[in-house]
């Protein structure tokens, strides 16, 4: 690490007691080849042993009474000392070499944000399906010389640039969009993002298609509020899949052309149509889990019509919301 990079790494947590232990194991410098100046635990109103695990690995804590995860981040970052901010969230386990790799693009001065990306062992098919989800996007993030999007599950930020834009929001509940919200207004801003291959975490990706579908419909939620303030990233952020608009769109259409097809041979036409039309877009990603997941690439087309439809009711209900409180004038 640079003489002139001091890093503070700092993880929200919140009955984390399980999952803690294997990411403080992992921060070990011989693990990521770079030495924190400390880590910082944020234990956001746990209820188990989370603070005291914290400080048995050495670990700085700071105690809030459960206000959030942005609260959280932004708690640690005013206490942590380093000019240089990681944040990893308390189910992560970074891979070797990742603090490492996430530094390494501010060695440009012009850099005042960096994030990382996920990997996985899971087995389960939703969880497999998600890490083809990541990897999908971060092809998209590896392609590009600056990003609009910084994913706090692994990301780094000078410091001086993050309390420069107010850190995050802390008005956006949990599990929502508080750090994709941050990135918008740095890169409207002019601050320059980036991403790093080599930055990987391993994240505890849902394993219960319930679980993962209800995630989707919460972040189509929170995306209409998200879009609401930053419309002109309606149309491409550099991260979200191209095909992605179009699939939930062919899916509203299918779904109300199902709806008529007993009583109208048009509505049974529209629906043929938007399905076929729907499976056209799902063979890129089918072929992207060809070669290393042939299960996985035979269940892509049932999940991405399913994700299409959480994604989508969210997005709808989210909408709905916004009009509803702006005809209140608030």
């Amino acid at each position: 690490m640079s003489a002139d990079l001091s890093l503070s790494v700092i993880v929200p947590a919140r009955d984390a007691e399980v999952t803690l232990g294997g990411l403080m194991t992992a921060l070990s410098p011989s693990l990521q080849g770079v030495q924190p100046n400390e880590v910082v635990v944020v234990d956001d109103g746990s209820a188990d042993a989370t603070a005291e695990l914290a400080r048995a690995h050495g670990s700085r804590v700071v105690t809030l009474p459960g206000l959030g995860p942005a609260a959280a981040r932004n708690a640690g970052a005013q206490a942590a000392s380093g000019n240089i901010l990681v944040f990893i969230d308390a189910d992560c386990v970074p891979e070797p070499g990742c603090l490492r790799a996430l530094l390494a693009p501010f060695a440009d001065p012009g850099v005042a944000g960096v994030r990382g990306g996920y990997a996985s062992r899971q087995r389960a098919l939703p969880a497999r399906f998600t890490q083809l989800e990541m990897e999908e996007k971060q092809a998209r993030l590896a392609a590009s010389w600056q990003i609009a999007v910084m994913d706090t599950a692994c990301a780094a930020y000078r410091r001086d640039r993050f309390l420069a834009y107010g850190g995050f929001d802390e008005s956006l509940p949990a599990t929502s969009v508080e750090d994709v919200e941050l990135s918008f207004r740095m890169a409207a801003g002019g601050e320059r993002m980036v991403y790093a291959k080599g930055a990987l975490v391993r994240h505890q990706h849902p394993e219960r298609l319930v679980t993962y579908l209800w995630r989707k419909l919460r972040f189509g939620y929170f995306r209409a509020r998200l879009y609401q303030r930053h419309p002109g990233r309606v149309r491409e952020d550099g991260y979200t899949p191209r095909l992605m608009p179009i699939q939930i769109l062919l899916t509203a259409v299918l779904a109300l052309a199902t709806l008529g097809s007993p009583w109208s041979p048009l509505a049974q036409g529209t629906a043929a149509a938007a399905a076929l039309a729907f499976l056209a877009t799902a063979l890129p990603l089918v072929r992207r889990a060809w070669g290393a997941d042939r299960s996985l690439a035979l269940a892509v087309p049932a999940f991405l019509l399913a994700r299409s439809l959480a994604q989508g009711l969210g997005l709808a209900a989210g909408l709905a919301h916004q009009v509803v409180i702006g005809s209140r004038g608030g």
